[in-house]
C-alpha cells in the first residue's frame, strides 16, 4: 500500500478508490505465503471507517483464512478532539469543526461496523476493546497482548514515552488564527514549536460544551448496542473509562487566540509554583544558611571585642 504506484488521491473511507484492489490482495497473500508464521496482523485505520460493502469485499477476499476482528472504540468527543488537531497541526488543514464532524461522521456508526466486521469473522464474532479503559497500559501495549504477539522489546525498545499523543487545544488555537491572518506555515511551525514545549497539566478541548455533550451521547448510545449485540465480545467499562467520560465535560475550552493566552498564562503560572514548590527546600537551607552565617560572623566580631577588653582590663 505504501508503494508509489498504489497510493491513493483520497484518504479514509474512499482510499481503495482507484487502487488495483485484486493486484494489492494477490501481493498480500504472496507475503503472507512466503512467511512460516501460523498468523498474519493486518493493522489499518482504514479499517475503522470502510463501508459495509468494502468490508463484505475484504472478507470474500481472504475467505480461506480465519479472520478475527479486533475494534477499538473511544468516545466520540476525545475521538473528534484528537482528529481535529491532527488535521490542523500535523495536516494543516483550516478545516471548522463542522467540516470534521461532516467527513468523520461515519465513524460513529459503532455498532453496524463492528456487525458488518463480524459477518466475515471465521466465528461470527468481533473483539472490542475500549480505548479509555486501557490508556494506561497503552493501546500498543493491549494490541500486542491481545493478538498472542510477543511483548518485550516489539513494543517501545525499552523507552517509556507516551505514544498518541494530541497536540495541546491551545496549540490549535494559534494555529488555526495564525493561517486566518494568512501567515505562512513556516511561521506557524516556529511558534508552535517555541510553545511545545510548555508543559500544559490542565484537560483542554477545541470542541464546545453542546458538541462534547451531543457527541457523549451518541458514544453511550452505540455503547448499549455494542453491549446488547450477540456478535460483540469482550467490551468493558471500567472505572477508568467512567473517569474518562465524567471529564469531557470539565474540560477547558480553548477555541480562540484569546483563550490560548490564557491557557499559556496559567500553564507558566502552574510551572512557577511548581519551581518554587520544587526549590523552596534548597533555598530555605540557603536563607537559613546566610542567616546562620551572618550571626555567627556577629557573634565572632563581638568575641573579639569582649577579648580585646578583657586583654586591655588584663594589662591594667
Amino acid at each position: 500500500m505504501t508503494e508509489e504506484e498504489r497510493l491513493g488521491t483520497t484518504h479514509g473511507d474512499k482510499a481503495f478508490d482507484g487502487l488495483d484492489y485484486a493486484k494489492i490482495v494477490a501481493d498480500l497473500k504472496d507475503e503472507i505465503a512466503v512467511s512460516t508464521c501460523p498468523c498474519a496482523v493486518l493493522s489499518s485505520e482504514i479499517f475503522s471507517v470502510m463501508r459495509h460493502d468494502s468490508i463484505e469485499r475484504f472478507g470474500a477476499a481472504f475467505s480461506e483464512f480465519d479472520v478475527v476482528p479486533v475494534l477499538f472504540v473511544r468516545n466520540f468527543p476525545d475521538y473528534i478532539d484528537a482528529i481535529y488537531q491532527l488535521l490542523s497541526i500535523t495536516y494543516r488543514t483550516s478545516w471548522s469543526i463542522e467540516k470534521c464532524l461532516s467527513v468523520y461522521e461515519g465513524a460513529f456508526s459503532l455498532a453496524s461496523r463492528a456487525e458488518a466486521w463480524a459477518a466475515v469473522a471465521f466465528d461470527k464474532r468481533i473483539r472490542v476493546i475500549n480505548f479509555d479503559g486501557i490508556r494506561e497500559r497503552g493501546v500498543v501495549d493491549t494490541f500486542m497482548r491481545e493478538i498472542g504477539a510477543p511483548i518485550g522489546e516489539l513494543l517501545l525498545n525499552g523507552k517509556e514515552e507516551r505514544l498518541l499523543v494530541s497536540a495541546p487545544a491551545y496549540l490549535v488555537a494559534i494555529a488555526r488564527a495564525l493561517r486566518q491572518q494568512g501567515r505562512k506555515e513556516e511561521e506557524i511551525d516556529k511558534v508552535l514549536q517555541g510553545f511545545s514545549r510548555l508543559a500544559v497539566a490542565e484537560p483542554q478541548t477545541n470542541l464546545p460544551a453542546d458538541i462534547r455533550h451531543e457527541l457523549k451521547q451518541k458514544y453511550l448510545e452505540q455503547l448499549a448496542l455494542l453491549r446488547a449485540s450477540r456478535s460483540v465480545v469482550g467490551l468493558e467499562v471500567n472505572d477508568r473509562s467512567e473517569a474518562v467520560l465524567a471529564a469531557i465535560d470539565n474540560k477547558v475550552l480553548v477555541d480562540d487566540l484569546a483563550g490560548a493566552v490564557m491557557a499559556i498564562s496559567r500553564a507558566l503560572a502552574a510551572q512557577n509554583v511548581k519551581a518554587t514548590a520544587r526549590s523552596s527546600p534548597e533555598t530555605r537551607a540557603e536563607t537559613l544558611g546566610s542567616a546562620l552565617r551572618g550571626r555567627l560572623s556577629a557573634v565572632a566580631s563581638r568575641l573579639r571585642s569582649l577579648r580585646q577588653v578583657l586583654s586591655a582590663t588584663g594589662q591594667r
